[in-house]
């Protein structure tokens, strides 16, 4: 490996570990974790990510940034929306393959909650061509959380 390939190839790798907000499930029954993650797009970088839990924690690598904790209103709202995924369950896990869109940015979210039958971990993935596939409930989730950035950018 050559000199600038292996610097290349460093600074990607810390770059693509540092745009990955991390939360911990928080302790006690019906706790939750909501990560966003995006890649691909133009830049290959996707649109940026963000992490909320249930202890109402918010990290985000958003341009417009995020707020710094979940007001009690949004936090019920999120609970009772992924509360609202267990009629949706038998539909995750599967990875949805990309459509036909190079430069599309796909969205892969990952849902981790405690309940009283344990701790479950879900993912989604698509992108604009593939979105139709996804469960009604996860995207309004999705939406829920990504419009805690928009409104802060404003």
């Amino acid at each position: 490996m050559t000199p600038t390939f292996a610097l290349l190839a460093l600074l990607l790798g810390v770059q693509g570990g540092a745009d990955l907000p991390v939360l911990l499930l928080p302790p006690g029954q019906d706790a939750w974790v909501v990560r966003i993650m995006t890649t691909g797009g133009f830049t290959g970088r996707g649109a940026g990510s963000v992490t909320t839990s249930s202890a109402g924690d918010v990290l985000c690598t958003l341009v417009g940034g995020c707020p710094d904790r979940l007001v009690p209103e949004t936090n019920r709202t999120l609970s009772m929306l992924i509360t609202g995924l267990g009629r949706v369950e038998a539909s995750a896990g599967r990875p949805v393959t990309s459509g036909v869109c190079a430069d599309c940015i796909t969205t892969t979210m990952t849902v981790q909650r405690r309940d009283r039958q344990g701790e479950h971990t879900f993912d989604y993935t698509w992108d604009v061509t593939t979105v139709s596939t996804i469960p009604e409930d996860v995207v309004r989730l999705h939406g829920a959380i990504t419009a805690l950035t928009s409104t802060r950018s404003r």
